[in-house]
């Protein structure tokens, strides 16, 4: 829902009237105050048109030389004085408050002024005329006697107009208040329709800044290409490869031998020279990594061959025989029968580069088989013999050795 903000003229003459009203507030609560104060009929101005009944007791019988003179004088000549001075209502405490309430006890007392107890004496014939000029003097001994009563009710405007004094005092705080309520109340309002009523505020956009010319950065210096030490001979080069192709394979009375031929291949873009081959043949049983290892540290002194060169992708195949002598055939059992499974250990020494290399093979030779991949053991339980269908499968190598 949208609310609508009331412009600052309307405002302002709100807030205008509101403290005019404020302002009026005393001057009305005086207005009605002043009736207030309009003084009330004393019993003597009462008494101006009212006569005394005659009472049989006090009055004597009219006689020839009595004459009414002094009875209508006193109440006449006093009468005048009191009229003229009201008592004002806003002061508290009036100064002719004393005067008003004598004046309005002689008029009580004079009552019974005119019947004095030695007039009916028949002897008074000559001094009637003297005779009631005591009783003016006995009203003034007594008038001041009874002030008490008088000031009670002069007193009781003054308390009414203090009331109506503090009345009109709260009825202006009250309308102050209510104004600046209003005031308050119209301000939040205008806020909360200016908060409503204004837009979002704009998104400051940073500018991008200025684009900076870093300085180019300096290429880092290329290192040197990391030398590749010269291991020693165990560290052999995969550019050499080696196949062995058994022609034959058996056993004889003193030896066992393993002849064929060991195909070596250079593929690495080097030429090598000063190709040296090595062979040995072992047996396969439990500890065949242990002389694995023991003959490629220690390989035979005399090549098998003399030593040549290889162009880059060249190959050659060099003729080898590989002995041991019958007592060092390490045998083996399947289904209780005794087999030997030769193992040709190959050791290939060269240099590329000046740097000198070795490379390491080994493979297990068996009998062929027709009816599977697997090759066949060599069977000690049998007269011993060469076997031509052989074959070569590789080896797995020693921890270490390559």
């Amino acid at each position: 829902m949208t609310m609508t903000r009331p412009s600052p003229r309307a405002m302002r003459h709100t807030v205008a009237a509101l403290l005019s009203l404020a302002m009026a507030a005393p001057v009305a609560a005086q207005n009605q105050a002043t009736p207030a104060s309009t003084p009330t009929p004393t019993p003597l101005q009462r008494l101006n048109g009212y006569s005394l009944p005659p009472s049989s007791g006090a009055t004597p019988r009219p006689t020839p030389g009595a004459t009414p003179v002094p009875v209508p004088a006193p109440p006449v000549v006093a009468l005048p004085t009191v009229q003229s001075t009201p008592t004002p209502a806003p002061t508290p405490i009036a100064t002719p408050v004393p005067r008003v309430a004598p004046s309005r006890r002689p008029a009580v007392v004079a009552t019974p002024a005119p019947s004095p107890t030695p007039a009916p004496t028949p002897g008074a014939t000559a001094n009637p005329a003297v005779e009631p000029a005591p009783a003016p003097v006995a009203p003034e001994t007594t008038v001041a006697a009874p002030p008490t009563p008088v000031a009670t009710p002069a007193a009781q405007p003054d308390l009414a107009a203090a009331d109506q004094g503090s009345a009109w005092r709260w009825w202006l705080a009250a309308l102050i208040v209510a104004a600046l309520a209003f005031a308050a109340i119209m301000v939040g309002h205008r806020r909360r329709a200016a908060t409503r009523i204004e837009a979002e505020p704009p998104v400051l956009v940073e500018p991008a800044p200025m684009p900076v010319n870093e300085p180019a950065p300096i290429a880092p210096m290329p290192l040197p290409p990391a030398v590749t030490p010269v291991g020693p001979a165990t560290r052999a080069s995969p550019a050499i490869d080696m196949v062995l192709r058994p022609g034959r394979a058996g056993l004889n009375l003193l030896s066992a031998l393993v002849e064929g031929e060991l195909v070596v291949t250079n593929h690495g873009p080097d030429a090598i020279d000063q190709v040296q081959i090595g062979v040995g043949l072992l047996s396969a049983h439990r500890g065949q990594d242990a002389d694995l290892a023991a003959f490629f540290a220690a390989p035979p002194s005399r090549p098998a061959v003399p030593a040549f060169s290889l162009a880059p992708g060249e190959s050659r195949a060099v003729r080898v025989v590989a002995a041991t002598s019958r007592t060092a055939v390490q045998v083996m059992h399947a289904g209780n029968r005794p087999i030997f499974v030769p193992i040709v250990a190959c050791l290939c020494r060269f240099v590329t580069q000046g740097d000198p290399y070795r490379a390491a093979r080994a493979f297990a030779v068996g009998i062929e088989r027709v009816d599977s991949a697997k090759l066949a053991p060599i069977w000690l339980d049998v007269p011993a013999r060469m076997y031509d269908t052989v074959a070569a499968r590789p080896h797995a190598l020693p921890a270490g050795v390559v």
